[in-house]
């Protein structure tokens, strides 16, 4: 009997030493102390120590400095029976000094009094596994590097290709306009077209660029999409006529025409899809759809059907797919015949995903081709359309103003010039950014148009200045930005820098215009404020409002009843936002404050609608100003409907149209 239980020690013992030695991590008992009883071969390969230098130890002794605290403290714990093992990730110091990753496991063993006897340590060797990291995080950090690198390097080439396009079609734009020959006037317009067709797939590479770079964003801004859609067929209403086709576009009646998303990235699907409709179709026609998607999307959204269907050349079934792939067209003589990069269509398809759709293709081999997509929009019921709004924003085109130009190249500053003094302005130049701060201080001017990369300053150094300058005077000169770069980064970093507007070289005159358009129109509104705030008695807009009420009583009380409700409400949005420096959330709260106070005040609606360009500028120092008139005539306001009538507003009426 003694015989057997000895064997049974010994078999046991056997198996314990076999397991401990060729376990293949390290593994060690460590006393109450942390000294090491007893190690296995691993740990000591682990750590190159011998088994005797490693039993004269303790695990603290060869513990990496920097993590002796959570070490010591995970063990002290242990001990105390707050718990029953742990995992730590540490380093531990070789022999040779250097350090080595390992997984410390660590679990308490009791003796039959139940007092703490022995820890058993199991220890991993992550070296392995912390170089693949290190590798993986250093192969990331250089995709990264690279990809920045790429962005400036398409940023810069950028710059370089559409300042000497400036000159190109602006140049070609004000010859145009003078006395020519026939046969000189079909030359410049042969220039003008392969300019902006070329302009065009520039455009694509960067828009294409920054898709696969996944930093394309959209803008999401108010618009009018029957306004958008008329810009978008105008554009290619002369292509189609010169085809002999018919472009036609069918809005249902129940498509909201107020809508919240990316107008420009919508204008350019479709300029794609239909300029692609009148590219491929020889006769016939090109029609354009629009409806309301069936099922509602979501509270505050709609969706929107687009379909563009074409008697053209028509795309095989096999073919459909690849369409939408980049560089791809459906063989190589389409792209002999009728030109493209083959990115239209896959920068297309991404855009209308980033709006939450997805573009599909009906189509046969000569019986056409109909291209449709669904796109989320935001919706604003109570918002009207542009023409209906903002009359006080309106400038009249032929105002003159004393605009300072700050452009170092000379054929942009020739082609702007040229430009701004026939519609009548007075010009000065400056051709460094040193120049422009002096002038801009020197000068009375209503504007500023200053290019970004200048010598001496660049355009963020003056306009940062000339801020600065301006908290003091309480002044504001307007300032839209000039730059070649046309990066949402780019807009960013000059509203940023206090710039009004941004406008990207080549500079169009149509685009130019609109921007100074804007911008005077804001810094007149916001004058207007300033000096009406004052008058109470006018602040209700009676022809306004009985537009809004139809000239319905019922009708009357609820909008006022509404008023209100919600006013203050608004008003304690705006506060908020504005007290949580919060930018985004203070143009939202200023653009619904604007829905509400637009129905009944012009004054009042042009006060929010102006504290809404700054917080989209980011321009929050001078909004409190702003948020005080707001509050001061909101309140006026909520008096003056508390008993308002439809007699009295009518009478109002007369009295100010008399």
């Amino acid at each position: 009997m003694q015989s057997q239980l000895e064997e049974a020690l010994r078999i046991s013992e056997e198996r314990f030493r076999g397991t401990f030695e060729n376990a293949p991590a390290g593994l060690a008992h460590v006393d109450t102390n942390g000294r090491f009883l007893l190690v296995n071969d691993r740990l000591c390969a682990i750590l190159g120590y011998t088994r005797a230098e490693l039993l004269r130890k303790t695990f603290l002794d060869i513990t990496y400095r920097d993590d002796l605290a959570a070490s010591n403290e995970s063990f002290t714990a242990l001990l105390r029976g707050d718990r029953v093992n742990y995992v730590l990730e540490k380093r531990y110091v070789r022999k040779d000094g250097s350090p080595v990753w390992a997984e410390f496991f660590a679990a308490l063993q009791r003796d039959a009094a139940g007092t703490p006897a022995y820890v058993i340590a199991v220890i991993r060797d992550l070296s392995e596994r912390k170089r693949l990291e290190s590798e993986l995080r250093q192969a990331k950090e250089a995709a990264e590097a690279a990809n920045r690198a790429k962005d400036e390097f398409l940023a810069n080439v950028s710059h370089e290709i559409r300042t000497p396009f400036g000159a190109i079609l602006g140049m070609t734009e004000l010859v145009l306009e003078t006395p020519l020959t026939e046969d000189q006037r079909q030359c410049l317009q042969t220039v003008q077209s392969a300019a902006d067709h070329l302009l065009g797939i520039i455009n694509d590479l960067l828009d294409f660029s920054k898709i696969e770079a996944g930093k394309l964003e959209l803008d999401l801004a108010d618009f009018s999409l029957r306004a958008m859609l008329d810009d978008a067929l105008r554009i290619l209403a002369v292509r189609a006529h010169k085809k002999g086709l018919e472009l036609a576009c069918h809005v249902q009646p129940d498509v909201p025409d107020a809508l919240v998303g990316d107008a420009g990235r919508l204008r350019q699907v479709l300029l794609n899809l239909i300029g692609n409709a009148v590219k491929f179709t020889a006769q016939g026609n090109v029609v354009v759809r629009v409806g309301v998607v069936g099922a509602p999307v979501s509270e505050g959204e709609v969706g929107v059907y687009f379909a563009i269907r074409d008697t053209g050349i028509g795309i095989p079934k096999n073919k459909q797919e690849s369409i939408f792939q980049a560089f791809k067209q459906e063989d190589s003589s389409t792209t002999r015949k009728y030109g493209g990069t083959g990115l239209g269509l896959t920068i297309a398809a991404r855009l209308v995903a980033l709006m939450g759709g997805q573009i599909s293709v009906d189509s046969e081999p000569n019986r056409g081709s109909t291209f449709a997509f669904m796109a989320r929009f935001g919706r604003h019921p109570q918002h009207p359309t542009e023409d209906d709004t903002q009359p006080a924003r309106k400038v009249a085109a032929a105002t003159p103003l004393r605009i300072l130009l700050a452009e170092d190249n000379e054929f942009n500053t020739r082609h702007l010039e040229r430009l701004l003094v026939r519609q009548g302005h007075w010009v000065r130049l400056a051709n460094n950014g040193r120049q422009a701060l002096a002038l801009a201080e020197e000068a009375a001017c209503d504007l500023l148009l200053l290019d970004i990369h200048m010598p001496e300053l660049d355009g963020f150094q003056v306009a940062r200045l000339i801020r600065q300058r301006e908290r003091v005077a309480g002044e504001h000169l307007p300032i839209i930005a000039l730059t070649a770069r046309s990066r949402k980064e780019d807009r960013e970093h000059c509203l940023a820098a206090g710039m009004d507007d941004f406008l990207s070289k080549p500079v169009r005159a149509a685009e130019l215009f609109a921007a100074i358009d804007r911008v005077i129109s804001a810094r007149r509104v916001s004058q207007t404020v300033r000096t009406n705030a004052e008058d109470r008695t006018n602040l209700l807009d009676p022809g306004v409002l009985l537009a809004t009420c139809g000239g319905d009583a019922a009708g009357l009380r609820e909008l006022c009843k509404d008023f209100q409700t919600y006013a203050p409400s608004r008003l304690a949005e705006v506060s908020d936002a504005l007290r949580d420096q919060d930018a985004p959330r203070l143009r939202e709260a200023a653009h619904k404050l604007y829905g509400l106070l637009s129905a009944f005040s012009t004054v009042a609606g042009n006060a929010a609608s102006d504290l809404e360009d700054n917080a989209a500028q980011g321009q929050l120092d001078d909004a409190q100003p702003l948020v005080d008139q707001l509050e001061t005539m909101t309140r006026e306001l909520i008096r003056q409907v508390n008993s308002l009538s439809l007699a009295t507003l009518q009478h109002q009426a007369g009295t100010a149209e008399s």
